[in-house]
């Protein structure tokens, strides 16, 4: 929808037919001013909600939570299909983390959200494979 009213409103401009309307100013909105306690995650939240904050809050404040008691910046998310992820989410607890075909992911509500990139406190963002690496995940390994 976006793209046809651009490329019809692109259309009237050129051909000097666009009518400028007022905008209501009863039905304004105003955007809240962003603070770095926004990105904080919280994976009580659905995984479409954390993968959607993690999208909205890039590149600042960003998002970000802990990883055995030091700052971990999530960068990149991709969500999970439900019909793939979800059973291997069954008894994991909010936050705990899970490797499947060398991808890394977080339980959040009950759901999976795939880890792409991140950022540990104090060095380089990495992919998650990266991470993966050096972090040799316990099964008591948590987010937040």
């Amino acid at each position: 929808m976006g793209a046809k009213t651009l490329i019809a409103t692109l259309r009237e401009l050129q051909a000097g037919t666009l009518v400028a309307h007022k905008q209501d100013d009863a039905a304004v909105t105003f955007a809240p001013i962003l603070s770095k306690e926004m990105g904080k995650l919280d994976f009580s939240k659905s995984a479409e909600t954390i993968h959607n904050l993690v999208r909205g809050l890039k590149p600042w404040p960003g998002t970000y939570t802990s990883f055995r008691g030091k700052g971990l910046k999530i960068l990149q998310t991709k969500l999970c299909p439900k019909e793939t992820c979800l059973p291997q989410t069954k008894g994991k607890a909010d936050g705990s983390l899970f490797v499947s075909d060398k991808r890394l992911y977080v339980v959040c509500a009950g759901e999976a959200l795939e880890i792409l990139s991140l950022q540990p406190e104090s060095r380089a963002a990495q992919t998650a494979q990266a991470f993966l690496t050096g972090a040799h995940l316990t099964e008591e390994d948590r987010l937040g």
